[in-house]
């Protein structure tokens, strides 16, 4: 099934509000050079409390980091029960996954609270051309494999 088209649009749409009412007015935008893109979208589960603040502080780096594609992070400020979950998504330009790799190789590699504490995780990389890939977060590496194909419909 064809990959979601993630080119930038030929129009954008500025939205404001004035008197309790939403007015749109399209203005045409200055397409960008054409490219592939990739979308990410996955999550990390912390085995502690310790874990959980050091992603934190890699995902803080990140954005701090280039102008492009900074971000992608969410943390829920109530995590329930002993959960302690970190979820991320973004979109961008082929390549841009080989960076989003790199972080996650070192999230994957923080340090176990016990011998089996480690973080896990899953993500969906759906390249425009490539494909989607499947990135798992297990004993301490980051193993990528094709997708399963029935989650293909993620994107249509």
């Amino acid at each position: 099934m064809p990959a979601r088209n993630r080119r930038p649009p030929a129009f954008q749409v500025d939205s404001k509000r004035t008197a309790n009412r939403w007015t749109h007015r399209a203005r045409h935008c200055q397409p960008g050079p054409v490219g592939t893109y990739v979308s990410i979208c996955g999550w990390v589960d912390c085995c502690e409390d310790e874990q959980l603040r050091l992603l934190r502080g890699i995902a803080a780096a990140e954005r701090a980091g280039e102008r492009d594609y900074r971000g992608g992070w969410t943390f829920p400020t109530e995590q329930p029960m002993w959960g302690r979950v970190a979820f991320f998504a973004a979109d961008g330009r082929a390549g841009y996954e080989d960076r989003v790799r790199e972080v996650l190789e070192r999230v994957a590699a923080l340090p176990a609270v016990d011998q089996d504490d480690r973080v896990r995780g899953l993500f969906r990389v759906s390249h425009e051309v490539d494909g989607a890939t499947e990135w798992r977060l297990r004993r301490g590496e980051l193993l990528c494999v094709p997708a399963p194909p029935e989650y293909d419909y993620l994107d249509e």
